[in-house]
Protein backbone atom coordinates (compact mmCIF):
# COMPACT_ATOMS: atom_id res chain seq x y z
CA UNK A 1 0.00 0.00 0.00
CA UNK A 2 1.15 3.50 -0.97
CA UNK A 3 0.64 6.37 1.68
CA UNK A 4 0.68 10.08 0.74
CA UNK A 5 0.62 13.25 3.49
CA UNK A 6 0.32 16.68 2.34
CA UNK A 7 -0.64 18.45 5.04
CA UNK A 8 -1.25 22.48 5.59
CA UNK A 9 -1.39 24.02 8.82
CA UNK A 10 -5.02 24.10 9.18
CA UNK A 11 -5.55 20.65 8.24
CA UNK A 12 -2.60 19.45 10.25
CA UNK A 13 -4.66 20.87 12.93
CA UNK A 14 -7.64 18.84 11.97
CA UNK A 15 -6.09 16.09 11.57
CA UNK A 16 -4.38 16.08 15.20
CA UNK A 17 -8.36 16.84 16.91
CA UNK A 18 -9.33 13.73 14.82
CA UNK A 19 -6.56 11.79 16.24
CA UNK A 20 -7.25 12.95 20.20
CA UNK A 21 -11.44 12.20 19.34
CA UNK A 22 -11.38 9.19 17.69
CA UNK A 23 -11.29 5.63 19.90
CA UNK A 24 -10.48 2.17 19.04
CA UNK A 25 -13.62 0.25 17.45
CA UNK A 26 -15.35 -2.34 19.40
CA UNK A 27 -14.06 -5.31 18.63
CA UNK A 28 -17.44 -7.22 17.81
CA UNK A 29 -16.40 -10.64 15.85
CA UNK A 30 -14.67 -13.28 17.49
CA UNK A 31 -12.03 -15.25 15.16
CA UNK A 32 -12.00 -18.78 17.56
CA UNK A 33 -8.63 -19.49 16.00
CA UNK A 34 -7.14 -17.31 17.99
CA UNK A 35 -9.97 -17.17 20.58
CA UNK A 36 -9.47 -13.06 19.99
CA UNK A 37 -12.02 -10.11 18.31
CA UNK A 38 -11.95 -7.99 15.65
CA UNK A 39 -13.71 -4.61 14.53
CA UNK A 40 -16.40 -5.33 11.82
CA UNK A 41 -16.12 -2.76 8.93
CA UNK A 42 -19.23 -1.66 10.38
CA UNK A 43 -17.81 -0.84 14.04
CA UNK A 44 -14.95 0.54 12.65
CA UNK A 45 -17.05 3.16 10.79
CA UNK A 46 -19.25 3.81 13.86
CA UNK A 47 -15.94 5.52 15.53
CA UNK A 48 -14.65 7.14 12.77
CA UNK A 49 -17.62 9.16 11.02
CA UNK A 50 -18.33 11.19 13.90
CA UNK A 51 -15.11 12.11 14.90
CA UNK A 52 -13.94 12.84 11.28
CA UNK A 53 -17.30 15.41 11.11
CA UNK A 54 -16.15 16.80 14.25
CA UNK A 55 -12.70 17.55 12.86
CA UNK A 56 -14.33 18.53 9.92
CA UNK A 57 -12.77 16.01 7.66
CA UNK A 58 -14.31 14.03 5.30
CA UNK A 59 -13.61 10.52 3.97
CA UNK A 60 -13.98 8.77 0.74
CA UNK A 61 -13.43 5.18 -0.32
CA UNK A 62 -13.32 4.56 -4.47
CA UNK A 63 -12.02 2.14 -6.78
CA UNK A 64 -9.55 3.50 -9.45
CA UNK A 65 -8.40 1.76 -12.40
CA UNK A 66 -4.65 2.33 -13.29
CA UNK A 67 -3.50 1.78 -16.98
CA UNK A 68 -0.56 0.67 -18.28
CA UNK A 69 1.03 0.10 -21.91
CA UNK A 70 3.69 -2.06 -22.44
CA UNK A 71 5.87 -2.39 -25.72
CA UNK A 72 6.55 -6.25 -26.88
CA UNK A 73 8.62 -7.24 -29.81
CA UNK A 74 7.29 -10.10 -31.67
CA UNK A 75 9.87 -10.75 -34.67
CA UNK A 76 10.01 -7.58 -36.46
CA UNK A 77 6.94 -5.98 -35.09
CA UNK A 78 6.89 -4.07 -31.54
CA UNK A 79 3.03 -4.07 -30.34
CA UNK A 80 1.38 -2.11 -27.43
CA UNK A 81 0.24 -4.49 -24.46
CA UNK A 82 -2.05 -2.96 -21.86
CA UNK A 83 -2.50 -3.73 -18.70
CA UNK A 84 -5.15 -2.12 -16.12
CA UNK A 85 -4.65 -2.26 -12.32
CA UNK A 86 -7.39 -1.63 -9.26
CA UNK A 87 -6.95 -0.35 -6.46
CA UNK A 88 -9.39 1.03 -3.45
CA UNK A 89 -7.94 4.10 -2.68
CA UNK A 90 -9.14 5.67 0.83
CA UNK A 91 -8.55 9.14 1.08
CA UNK A 92 -9.25 12.04 3.97
CA UNK A 93 -10.12 15.53 3.10
CA UNK A 94 -10.36 18.61 4.98
CA UNK A 95 -12.66 21.27 4.22
CA UNK A 96 -15.43 21.37 1.60
CA UNK A 97 -16.19 21.81 -1.91
CA UNK A 98 -13.19 23.65 -4.69
CA UNK A 99 -11.14 24.06 -1.49
CA UNK A 100 -11.20 21.02 0.17
CA UNK A 101 -7.75 19.66 0.76
CA UNK A 102 -6.29 16.27 0.49
CA UNK A 103 -4.89 15.29 3.93
CA UNK A 104 -4.36 11.61 3.65
CA UNK A 105 -4.24 9.40 1.08
CA UNK A 106 -3.97 4.97 1.06
CA UNK A 107 -4.14 2.46 -1.73
CA UNK A 108 -4.76 -1.01 -1.61
CA UNK A 109 -4.56 -3.22 -4.68
CA UNK A 110 -7.50 -5.52 -5.62
CA UNK A 111 -8.29 -7.82 -7.64
CA UNK A 112 -11.69 -7.28 -9.69
CA UNK A 113 -12.22 -10.91 -10.82
CA UNK A 114 -14.51 -13.71 -9.45
CA UNK A 115 -18.06 -14.26 -8.69
CA UNK A 116 -20.08 -10.94 -7.48
CA UNK A 117 -20.20 -11.94 -3.27
CA UNK A 118 -16.25 -12.75 -3.63
CA UNK A 119 -15.26 -8.95 -5.19
CA UNK A 120 -17.56 -8.05 -2.54
CA UNK A 121 -15.75 -9.59 0.26
CA UNK A 122 -12.64 -8.69 -1.14
CA UNK A 123 -13.58 -5.27 -1.16
CA UNK A 124 -14.91 -5.17 2.22
CA UNK A 125 -11.94 -6.52 4.07
CA UNK A 126 -9.86 -3.78 1.82
CA UNK A 127 -11.79 -1.44 3.56
CA UNK A 128 -11.67 -2.22 6.68
CA UNK A 129 -8.33 -2.77 6.87
CA UNK A 130 -7.62 0.72 4.86
CA UNK A 131 -10.19 2.88 7.40
CA UNK A 132 -8.00 1.23 10.40
CA UNK A 133 -4.69 1.62 8.97
CA UNK A 134 -5.44 5.44 7.39
CA UNK A 135 -7.01 6.81 10.50
CA UNK A 136 -4.63 4.79 13.22
CA UNK A 137 -6.91 2.88 14.99
CA UNK A 138 -7.02 -0.64 16.14
CA UNK A 139 -9.19 -3.11 14.44
CA UNK A 140 -8.32 -6.39 16.37
CA UNK A 141 -6.51 -7.92 19.41
CA UNK A 142 -2.31 -7.99 18.94
CA UNK A 143 -2.23 -12.24 18.64
CA UNK A 144 0.29 -12.19 16.53
CA UNK A 145 3.06 -10.83 18.08
CA UNK A 146 4.44 -14.91 18.60
CA UNK A 147 3.76 -16.13 15.87
CA UNK A 148 5.40 -13.37 13.23
CA UNK A 149 8.69 -13.96 15.56
CA UNK A 150 9.21 -17.24 14.18
CA UNK A 151 11.21 -17.81 10.95
CA UNK A 152 8.60 -19.69 7.95
CA UNK A 153 9.06 -20.95 4.93
CA UNK A 154 10.32 -24.20 5.99
CA UNK A 155 9.47 -27.23 6.84
CA UNK A 156 6.95 -27.79 10.16
CA UNK A 157 10.29 -29.78 11.77
CA UNK A 158 12.69 -27.37 10.89
CA UNK A 159 10.73 -24.58 11.71
CA UNK A 160 11.12 -25.70 15.22
CA UNK A 161 15.03 -24.67 14.79
CA UNK A 162 14.43 -20.53 15.82
CA UNK A 163 17.70 -20.22 17.96
CA UNK A 164 21.28 -19.44 16.77
CA UNK A 165 23.97 -20.86 18.55
CA UNK A 166 24.70 -18.47 21.13
CA UNK A 167 20.53 -18.81 21.60
CA UNK A 168 18.96 -15.83 20.48
CA UNK A 169 16.23 -16.13 17.92
CA UNK A 170 17.35 -16.42 14.01
CA UNK A 171 15.31 -13.47 12.63
CA UNK A 172 12.89 -14.12 9.77
CA UNK A 173 14.00 -12.57 6.16
CA UNK A 174 12.17 -10.28 4.59
CA UNK A 175 10.32 -12.57 1.93
CA UNK A 176 9.49 -15.09 5.23
CA UNK A 177 8.16 -12.22 7.35
CA UNK A 178 5.88 -11.58 4.28
CA UNK A 179 4.97 -15.62 4.15
CA UNK A 180 4.34 -15.53 7.88
CA UNK A 181 1.99 -12.57 7.52
CA UNK A 182 -0.32 -13.96 4.37
CA UNK A 183 -1.18 -17.11 6.28
CA UNK A 184 -1.62 -15.51 9.79
CA UNK A 185 -4.34 -13.42 7.85
CA UNK A 186 -5.29 -16.43 5.86
CA UNK A 187 -5.90 -17.76 9.27
CA UNK A 188 -8.29 -14.78 10.80
CA UNK A 189 -10.50 -14.64 7.34
CA UNK A 190 -10.62 -18.77 8.00
CA UNK A 191 -11.14 -18.26 11.62
CA UNK A 192 -9.74 -21.77 11.91
CA UNK A 193 -7.06 -24.26 10.19
CA UNK A 194 -6.53 -24.03 6.62
CA UNK A 195 -8.00 -27.05 4.81
CA UNK A 196 -5.81 -28.82 1.87
CA UNK A 197 -7.77 -27.08 -0.83
CA UNK A 198 -6.83 -23.55 1.05
CA UNK A 199 -3.40 -24.64 1.57
CA UNK A 200 -3.23 -24.94 -2.32
CA UNK A 201 -5.63 -21.85 -3.43
CA UNK A 202 -3.20 -19.39 -0.96
CA UNK A 203 0.35 -21.11 -2.55
CA UNK A 204 -1.33 -20.63 -6.08
CA UNK A 205 -2.31 -16.80 -5.29
CA UNK A 206 1.12 -16.48 -3.95
CA UNK A 207 2.46 -17.69 -7.26
CA UNK A 208 0.41 -15.92 -10.05
CA UNK A 209 0.88 -12.47 -8.14
CA UNK A 210 4.54 -13.32 -8.16
CA UNK A 211 4.58 -13.83 -11.56
CA UNK A 212 2.32 -10.67 -12.34
CA UNK A 213 5.10 -8.94 -11.21
CA UNK A 214 7.86 -10.75 -13.14
CA UNK A 215 9.11 -12.81 -10.52
CA UNK A 216 10.02 -16.74 -9.94
CA UNK A 217 10.40 -16.95 -6.14
CA UNK A 218 9.53 -14.49 -2.86
CA UNK A 219 13.59 -14.23 -3.18
CA UNK A 220 13.57 -12.33 -5.77
CA UNK A 221 11.51 -9.50 -4.40
CA UNK A 222 13.21 -6.15 -3.92
CA UNK A 223 12.55 -5.35 -0.24
CA UNK A 224 11.12 -2.47 -0.71
CA UNK A 225 8.55 -4.13 -3.36
CA UNK A 226 7.43 -5.63 -0.20
CA UNK A 227 5.14 -3.85 1.50
CA UNK A 228 2.87 -3.70 -1.43
CA UNK A 229 2.74 -6.99 -2.98
CA UNK A 230 2.04 -8.59 0.77
CA UNK A 231 -0.49 -6.36 0.45
CA UNK A 232 -2.35 -7.04 -3.04
CA UNK A 233 -2.16 -10.66 -1.78
CA UNK A 234 -3.83 -10.28 1.82
CA UNK A 235 -6.58 -8.27 0.12
CA UNK A 236 -7.30 -11.57 -2.26
CA UNK A 237 -7.21 -14.06 0.06
CA UNK A 238 -10.86 -13.88 1.35
CA UNK A 239 -12.28 -14.88 -1.99
CA UNK A 240 -9.73 -17.90 -2.25
CA UNK A 241 -10.67 -19.41 1.18
CA UNK A 242 -13.74 -21.61 1.66
CA UNK A 243 -15.03 -23.11 4.75
CA UNK A 244 -11.40 -24.52 7.24
CA UNK A 245 -8.27 -24.30 7.64
CA UNK A 246 -4.62 -25.54 8.71
CA UNK A 247 -1.48 -24.03 8.18
CA UNK A 248 -0.14 -23.65 5.16
CA UNK A 249 2.86 -26.22 4.05
CA UNK A 250 5.57 -23.96 2.30
CA UNK A 251 8.14 -26.62 2.04
CA UNK A 252 7.35 -26.52 -2.36
CA UNK A 253 7.73 -22.51 -1.72
CA UNK A 254 11.11 -21.06 -2.45
CA UNK A 255 11.16 -18.56 0.45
Amino acid sequence: MKKETVLTNPSATALTKFRDAVEDPKHDKKNPHFDSKYATLGACLKVVRPALTAAGLDLTQTIERESSETALTEGPKTRLASEDRYHLVTRIFHGEGETAVEVLKLEYPVRLTGKPQEIGSQLTYARRYSLTTICGIVGDDDDDGNLANQPVGETRSASKKTSTGNGKKTPPSPAQAMWRAITSEAKKLAERDLNDEQRKAVEALLRDTLREHGYESTKDIPVEEIPAIQGEIIGQLEPVLMDSVDEPDTEDLEL
